[in-house]
């Protein structure tokens, strides 16, 4: 199962449109996520720092 994570937001709507496509919503980042949506960028959180160093796309929510 591919993972998403929000990181700094909610947005049920978005949520449930990644579960529609077969995304599972998680709450950590690790080796199964495919994608981190943050508030905005640049974003400094953990959940980025840890998403940079495994190499996960990052992106805004803005730019969904």
């Amino acid at each position: 199962m591919t993972n998403v994570v929000f990181s700094g937001i909610r947005d049920k709507e978005k949520e449930q449109e990644f579960i529609d496509n077969g995304y599972y919503i998680s709450d950590s980042v690790n080796s199964k996520t495919k994608l981190l949506i943050v508030k905005q960028l640049p974003n400094s959180s953990s959940k980025t720092k840890k998403a940079l160093s495994l190499g996960i796309k990052i992106v805004a929510l803005n730019e969904l």
